[in-house]
């Protein structure tokens, strides 16, 4: 049995880095092009991102899983492109899912790379329990962790809401009171768009459908598109119902923008105590540490004398 788990552990080492040295070789010069403007600090692993991209063109097993498999794997990258679509804008979501997919890949088999090494390891000091859970078990937690990387994105899209969410009163409420001392609201939106040097999600958006109106976008339809590239419930119903007067014509708009102004400010309460609470229970963490600390302080004397 130890022989067999032996070569197990040896041979899946073996085979993880050699595949690794290959491909790092076939891919080096092939990618620099779609990696040499990616920010380091936001991709840790840029330097392995080719390797991931030839394993996704040329060794891809998405297309040998059963259709099921396929069809589920395709709705879950078309959601990861909307994501994209939010956090970059939709000219560049193609091209940053490609990355993520590829860096995903290669997070994969570093893993499987690793926990093959501690298993070659734990072999050779003939641990040979540890040395197959690492080997095999890494091959299981290299999928685990293309899925767990999606924590940090959703973390970036619950950000980008709540920065939105933040924003969007004061913004709102400017629009109100331009629109109510006489601007219409094309102009009271150009103004806000060009005097602000704001670089957030929100005024991106902001200037972005400025540009849009300035490109010939009809200013209902560029305000629709405003609040779905938002994608934040009360922004989408603010624009919806900015929409909706704003065809309609009267002298209600000033009033209804009042209203919808109030409603934001609202919701910005509302992420303001969703901030504090995890700001509470983030500060609860060291609290418990120091407690296990103290309790270990206290506790080792005693059970000592117990001993004695």
């Amino acid at each position: 049995m130890n022989i067999v788990i032996t070569l197990i552990s040896v041979v899946i080492f073996i085979i993880s880095l050699i595949f690794t040295i290959f491909i790092n070789n076939k891919s080096k010069g092939l990618y620099d092009e779609y990696v040499e403007s990616l920010d380091e600090n936001e991709h840790k692993l840029k330097k392995f991102i080719p390797i991931g991209i030839y394993i996704n063109e040329n060794y891809s097993l998405i297309d040998k899983l059963p259709k099921f498999l396929k069809l589920w794997f395709g709705r879950y990258m078309y959601e990861i492109k909307g994501k994209f679509t939010e956090l970059k804008g939709f000219k560049y979501s193609e091209y940053y899912s490609f990355i993520y997919k590829a860096e995903k890949t290669a997070t994969s088999l570093i893993v499987i790379i690793f926990c093959s090494f501690i298993g070659f390891i734990t072999v050779i000091q003939k641990d040979y329990g540890s040395s197959i859970i690492f080997s095999l078990g890494g091959i299981i937690l290299s999928i685990a962790f293309w899925f767990l990387m999606d924590s940090k994105l959703n973390e970036n899209i619950e950000n980008r809401h709540r920065m939105l969410k933040l924003e969007f009163p004061e913004f709102a409420n400017k629009l109100a009171l331009l629109v109510n001392a006489g601007m219409t609201v094309n102009k009271a939106w150009e103004k806000i768009a060009s005097e602000s040097e704001k670089q957030t999600p929100l005024y991106i958006e902001i200037k972005q459908t400025y540009v849009d109106m300035q490109d010939g976008m009809d200013m209902a339809t560029a305000i629709e598109a405003f609040g779905k590239r938002c994608r934040v419930k009360e922004i989408i119903k603010f624009s919806m119902v900015l929409v909706t007067n704003l065809k309609k014509g009267g002298s209600e708009l000033v009033r209804i923008l009042m209203i919808q102004s109030a409603e934001c400010w609202e919701m910005r309460k509302n992420a303001a105590k969703e901030i504090g609470a995890q700001a509470g229970v983030k500060m609860m963490i060291p609290l418990i540490l120091i407690l296990i600390v103290i309790l270990i302080v206290v506790g080792m004397p005693a059970m000592m004398m117990m001993n004695i």
